[in-house]
């Protein structure tokens, strides 16, 4: 499981999502290997915790953030570059 996002009006009910999937998950998943959570944000470990998965050292790492893209947008499109005032 990875990256788990709550849009409202669940936001706040990470202690109730996170125990159905774990219900789910430990249905689902090989009994012989880890279920490996990613993607979580430090102020979530809590409810993950609560649930009963281990919080591991977590690494964040940008790949190519140096490459430029050539995007052509379509007519529907209106891109406007964001300004200080």
């Amino acid at each position: 499981m990875n990256c788990l996002i709550l849009e409202p009006p669940y936001n706040n009910e990470y202690d109730t999502v996170i125990a159905k999937l774990k219900n789910i998950l430990l249905n689902w998943s090989n009994k012989d290997e880890e279920i490996i959570v990613g993607g979580i944000t430090s102020d979530k470990i809590k409810y993950y915790q609560k649930a009963g998965f281990k919080s591991e050292e977590s690494r964040r790492c940008m790949i190519r953030p140096t490459e430029k893209f050539e995007i052509i947008w379509s007519d529907e499109y209106k891109i406007i570059l964001a300004r200080k005032k």
